[in-house]
């Protein structure tokens, strides 16, 4: 396995700019990535917001899922962004596969951090 996560950065401000276009241009590259490291981090790329987390999200996965069922509070932010888990930070979550209690589980699931933590962050 390779690096984990494989970590992406773009080349030039204008790739900077065009996440959405980068992840359709280079799919293929990508997804070949991601199955050999497991994780893909975007680094350094313009995603200011939920609608442009959106649009990067429909990039690399056209189909995204409603958030349906489960126990997890969760709020909506906009078309298929959620918010994570609503716990308070004493409460502990366990390992887990996402919505793997469905039928019809996502392939892959994309995270979006607007805050990005004082420490300890990746």
């Amino acid at each position: 396995m390779s690096q984990y996560p494989f970590i992406i950065s773009p080349v030039n401000e204008e790739e900077a700019q065009s996440l959405p276009e980068f992840i359709k241009k280079n799919s293929s590259q990508l997804h070949k990535q991601l199955e050999e490291s497991g994780a893909l981090l975007f680094r350094g790329f313009s995603v200011k917001d939920a609608e442009s987390f959106e649009k990067v999200s429909k990039a690399g996965t056209p189909n995204l899922l409603e958030n349906t069922g489960g126990g997890s509070p969760r709020t909506l932010i906009q078309g298929k962004v959620y918010t994570s888990t609503e716990y308070s930070e004493d409460q502990w979550i366990p390992l887990h596969c996402e919505q793997s209690y469905f039928s019809s589980m996502p392939n892959y699931i994309w995270f979006f951090c607007l805050i990005p933590p004082k420490e300890q962050g990746q």
